[in-house]
């Protein structure tokens, strides 16, 4: 057999004509296959939410994922955990109280973080006394007063899209 044979059915019939009709499971179908197109296949971007309160957490969950639709938003109300998370997954975006329980802050969360590639622009602290965030977060970061519930959306927002490449970074 010949490369030429290739096209050549078993008893020597052409099986490459163009418009012939074939069998495909009781279909006739006709003429060259359509090409289609695919976009590749994206992972959906993903937020860490941190907040001590559950309360406050599910309720900023609630409003992120209006925001941030086909995002997954995975939330937590523990520090250490929401650090093994970040260590361990791949996120795009940070939300997170900066006062927790204990005299806790959210620091070591948002050191990480920047160590894992998330850039500050993509991260929001909120807080009852945005004195206390002063001096401590990268200037980039933005610390809301809580309960300044519009420009929280208004930064997540913003965050949307940084992330999915609407808007370059500043």
């Amino acid at each position: 057999m010949t490369f030429g044979d290739f096209d050549k059915g078993f008893e020597g019939e052409s099986v490459a004509d163009e418009g012939a009709p074939f069998d495909a499971g009781g279909e006739e179908l006709t003429g060259p296959p359509r090409s289609l197109d695919f976009e590749p296949h994206r992972e959906p971007h993903r937020a860490i939410i941190l907040d001590d309160n559950p309360e406050v957490a599910r309720q900023l969950k609630v409003v992120a994922e209006r925001l941030l639709t086909g995002w997954v938003l995975e939330l937590f109300t523990d520090l250490p955990q929401a650090i093994q998370a970040l260590i361990h997954g791949r996120f795009d975006a940070l939300l997170t109280d900066f006062n927790l329980k204990k005299g806790e802050t959210s620091e070591p969360l948002i050191r990480v973080a920047l160590d894992h590639g998330i850039s500050s622009s993509h991260m929001v602290v909120w807080t009852g006394n945005a004195l206390d965030a002063q001096g401590v977060m990268p200037a980039s970061v933005s610390v809301y007063q809580k309960p300044d519930v519009e420009a929280l959306k208004n930064a997540l927002v913003t965050i949307r899209q940084l992330v999915e490449g609407r808007i370059g970074e500043a």
